[in-house]
């Protein structure tokens, strides 16, 4: 019964959320003939501190009801994660949008990436402590995310939805990703 198997399999993915949204263009077109490059933020010379960085640098004779002294760097460091959420079933879609996502923003933000102002992390949001973020980001499928951090704190987030509509246009796709994170990491 080879068609009771693929019905199984199709209602598989779509339990797991691995199913495409309809689109109303997949043509691949070329990028833009600009200069990526021009539209990347200088790179935050300041090195960003977490917290508890800050509290291993802390004297152990000074009684812990004194402040710490913090520098202004450590009080403003932010740092900025793009997230790719998926599920563990995947299908060759979402497979393939983490692969585009990951190689366009390290071929474009490698410095960044170096620098640390700047994280790639793939979560399986089914693996044990990672269940928050469906909730968090409110998300209903698998998602490339965009999140400004300061410590701990979500300081503000992007989805970027049209991943899905060009994973079949790589000069897009590319193009779409490049250009969001720009005016995520210069617009804030």
């Amino acid at each position: 019964m080879p068609f009771a198997g693929a019905a199984a399999l199709i209602l598989v993915l779509a339990a797991g959320g691995c199913e495409r949204p309809p689109s109303t263009s997949n043509a691949a077109k070329p990028p833009a003939q600009h200069d990526v490059a021009a539209k990347k933020p200088a790179v935050d010379a300041r090195s960003p501190v977490s917290p508890t960085t800050a509290a291993a640098h802390a004297d152990p004779a000074v009684p812990a009801t004194q402040p710490v002294a913090t520098s202004p760097a450590t009080e403003t460091a932010r740092k900025f994660v793009a997230y790719y959420f998926h599920r563990t079933i995947r299908c060759p879609t979402c497979l393939s949008i983490e692969k585009q996502s990951r190689e366009a923003i390290e071929l474009a933000y490698g410095g960044e990436l170096s620098a640390g102002r700047l994280e790639w992390q793939s979560v399986n949001i089914e693996e044990p402590g990672n269940e928050h973020f469906e909730k968090d980001f409110a998300l209903e499928r698998q998602s490339l995310m965009l999140v400004e951090l300061r410590g701990e704190e979500v300081q503000q987030h992007k989805k970027l939805e049209r991943v899905w509509e060009l994973v079949e246009a790589p000069y897009g796709f590319q193009e779409y990703v490049v250009s969001e994170v720009a005016v995520f990491l210069g617009g804030s």
